[in-house]
């Protein structure tokens, strides 16, 4: 009896002991939750090592900056950018390369995927929402961008990487920039695409009213329908080779648009490719260019010189309405075109494809002689026309092509 009675003893006190210690614990401030399940002791510590691993990483990033600051006082923290495949800074040697690791090279390769620097700053690439959490509380920014499988959708915070210049580089985590990304966006001056983006998609830049400069590097390979579309203030943009497919509409109506780099790996311009790119005085076509779509350079109201390279087999409808084009430059490889008085013929077809003003004679148009089809309405420009002589050549005249106040005069 006395021997049950102490065992009875015993455990009530170790209840109680037991009872204690959750007391002092939950008055310290701890929960039970906090003891066990998923916020447990185990992943308190996993979140004590991820802190410590970003703050190191961030110590070895402020370590490099200093070094590259006692190196040369020009450096600026502000123009240090780092991923998996890039490094930059403004007192770069010539020929100098690297990657983030070049940086921290403490870096474990689950970060290694996550992470880049920008503007000098590291930036934490998750939608993890405990690393967001931690890397917050260390001053670390969280990458804004919402990337799905590589791909840059849509999102208003597409435009909180851009510096005071108003410049944004695609990090190079993306590999599509997805539809409407950055339409429509004011702000936005200049975008530097790097090659480990393989697609520009559509629409991806339409309407943005402020865009002035593209750099779209080697390595980007589409450039997807009206993706630069009515991008008004757009002077300037730098192709890679590597571009292989143009959208059509691309950059319709980038009214400002001087200078262009078109890719050597086209084969195709597209329909209203280029279309009221007014600001254009000359293009450089492709060397293997095979086919120019319809209305693709139409109402460039500047462009006055082209080139027709050895490739290039046909010439689609009104590719060159309302353009004042004064010189053609053909191969002397491709017989498949002809430049003369003023008028563009494909010699195949026997279709004209282009009129000049300087194949207009005041009132009168002479219909070159060897055409076989009047096609389209490319005389619609020309309102002061009412004379057309036609040789005995044609065999197929298109309702379309003579307009209702010509009078036409047939040449035997």
């Amino acid at each position: 009896m006395e021997k049950h009675k102490k065992n009875k003893v015993s455990g009530i006190t170790l209840i109680a002991l037991v009872v204690t210690i959750v007391v002092l614990l939950i008055l310290a401030g701890v929960s039970i939750s906090m003891l066990t399940g998923d916020n447990g002791t185990l992943n308190k510590a996993a979140e004590a090592k991820i802190r410590v691993e970003l703050s190191g990483y961030k110590e070895e990033l402020d370590l490099y900056k200093i070094t590259k600051t006692s190196e040369n006082m020009n450096f600026l923290d502000g123009s240090l950018t780092a991923g998996k495949t890039n490094l930059f800074y403004n007192t770069q040697k010539s020929g100098e390369t690297g990657n983030i690791k070049t940086i921290i090279p403490d870096l474990s390769d689950t970060y290694f995927n996550q992470m880049e620097i920008i503007k000098g700053e590291l930036l934490l690439n998750t939608k993890d929402v405990a690393l967001i959490r931690i890397a917050q509380s260390l001053n670390i920014k969280v990458n804004p961008y919402d990337i799905v499988d590589g791909e840059l959708l849509s999102s208003t915070g597409n435009l909180l990487l851009m510096d005071d210049n108003g410049t944004i580089t695609i990090p190079d985590s993306v590999t599509k920039i997805g539809e409407g990304a950055f339409s429509n966006l004011e702000g936005l001056k200049t975008i530097i695409i790097p090659g480990t983006v393989k697609e520009i998609g559509a629409r991806a830049f339409i309407n943005n009213s402020t865009l002035e400069h593209v750099i779209i590097k080697d390595g980007v390979e589409i450039i997807g329908i009206s993706a630069f579309e009515g991008c008004k203030k757009l002077k300037k943009v730098e192709m890679a080779n590597s571009v292989i497919n143009i959208g059509a509409q691309a950059f319709y109506q980038a009214h400002s648009l001087e200078e262009i780099s078109i890719s050597t790996g086209l084969t195709e311009i597209s329909a209203y490719g280029f279309c009221q790119c007014k600001a254009i005085t000359e293009i450089e076509l492709p060397e293997h260019i095979k086919t120019i779509k319809s209305s693709a350079f139409a109402d460039c109201t500047n462009l006055t010189q082209i080139n027709i390279p050895e490739d290039l087999e046909t010439i689609e409808k009104n590719v060159f309405q309302g353009v004042p084009l004064n010189t053609i430059n053909i191969s002397s490889e491709n017989e498949r075109f002809k430049f003369e008085d003023g008028t563009l013929v494909e010699l195949v077809s026997g279709s004209i494809i282009y009129i000049s003003n300087n194949a207009v004679s005041g009132n009168t148009f002479n219909v070159p002689s060897g055409v076989k089809k009047l096609e389209g309405n490319l005389l619609a420009s020309y309102t002061t026309i009412v004379n057309l002589n036609i040789p005995a050549s044609v065999t197929n005249i298109d309702p379309e092509f003579i307009k209702p106040k010509i009078t036409r005069s047939n040449n035997r």
